[in-house]
């Protein structure tokens, strides 16, 4: 462990061959606005484990950044911007902030991002805009306060694996046939009250569905249609007083109910 407090402007400007930069666990509390002038071949930059309170405009200059783990900083907030020009991010790591907020586009345009984990966002109440951003296979956005999913979900992340917002404000499941990739599939503690208009159907590679603690009140003849490798389904902690007698036929793989 080093005691670094500053990157001054141009700390790296003899270095412009660089590839990967490792400066976790210092004490970093300011990245000065041209620190990584000269880095655009830079790929991997590990900088978790320091006490980051602001997103650094000097990762402008790192256009070519592949991975970028910023885990166990100070961050409140992200800005629009904060990963501009970040076309070939890949994996972006922010597990372990404060964040409280986010700015509307801020995950907007990452075409190579594979992966978007954050958790008790508590001033989050809108579903981050994506445009551009179309080959997640992860998102992991729970303990926020997201009202909403969008309607064209599916349609725009049709890589999506994993799917997990649980513990939210959202009272409806979109359609999500098109979303035929996804393995799991978490919405509980939400605001849900139906499962009507076959949701799943197409979705065969669907393997977990978490439903459990919301308000769902019945379960329709067509509610898991679609879902034939399923195997685990919770919906405990609803207010269910009718199930259809062949609401569970189609879930010919179920295991655990």
């Amino acid at each position: 462990m080093n005691k670094i407090i500053r990157l001054p402007d141009y700390a790296f400007q003899n270095n412009t061959n660089l590839i990967q930069l490792r400066l976790a666990n210092n004490q970093i509390k300011e990245i000065a606005d041209h620190a990584f002038y000269g880095l655009s071949k830079m790929k991997y930059l590990q900088i978790h484990q320091n006490s980051l309170k602001d997103m650094p405009t000097a990762f402008s200059h790192l256009i070519s950044l592949d991975e970028l783990n910023l885990e166990d900083n100070r961050l409140a907030h992200l800005p629009d911007k904060s990963f501009q020009f970040k076309d070939k991010l890949t994996t972006l790591r922010l597990r372990n902030n404060p964040i409280k907020s986010i700015g509307d586009k801020v995950f907007t345009n990452l075409p190579s991002l594979l992966e978007l984990k954050l958790s008790e966002v508590h001033d989050m109440t809108k579903f981050p805009d994506l445009t551009g951003t179309r080959n997640l296979t992860v998102i992991q956005l729970d303990r926020a306060k997201i009202q909403s999913l969008p309607p064209d979900l599916c349609t725009d992340l049709r890589k999506l694996k994993t799917f997990d917002v649980h513990s939210n404000k959202i009272g409806s499941i979109p359609k999500m046939s098109d979303c035929k990739n996804l393995t799991i599939l978490n919405i509980a503690n939400n605001e849900l009250t139906s499962l009507d208009g076959r949701l799943f159907t197409g979705m065969d590679q669907l393997k977990d569905l978490t439903l459990s603690i919301n308000f769902i009140h019945d379960i329709s003849e067509d509610a898991f249609v679609g879902l034939s490798s399923l195997e685990y389904l919770n919906l405990a902690e609803n207010q269910i007083s009718e199930i259809h007698p062949d609401a569970f036929k189609p879930l010919k793989a179920l295991k655990d109910l």
